[in-house]
């Protein structure tokens, strides 16, 4: 969410509770999700595939553990589909040597 007040009642719901504080960028940006919310007053974000979050500092204020983070997009990382890709073309190679050294 990025209603620290709605973040903030939710993580005091316990005996204790932490918040992430996430400063974004232009490009490592979360999309908006009121539009497609039940509980669009949450102001809910969703953060793209491959986000990372690097914690820069914390602190506790009253039973509450504040993490500063900031988000980081992994560009080099494969997406799942090249993983998939890398994958099955390993194992169609694997498969022809074996059908080679079988003849």
């Amino acid at each position: 969410t990025t209603d620290r007040d709605v973040a903030v009642a939710y993580a005091q719901s316990g005996s204790c509770g932490m918040v992430f504080e996430i400063q974004q960028g232009m490009i490592d940006r979360g999309a908006s999700l009121e539009w497609a919310s039940q509980y669009p007053h949450e102001h809910e974000i969703c953060f793209g595939p491959l986000s990372g979050l690097q914690v820069m500092d914390s602190r506790v204020e009253g039973n509450l553990l504040v993490v500063e983070v900031r988000l980081t997009v992994n560009m080099r990382s494969l997406t799942i589909e090249q993983v998939t890709e890398k994958r099955r073309t390993i194992i169609e190679d694997m498969c022809r040597s074996l059908n080679l050294e079988a003849i």
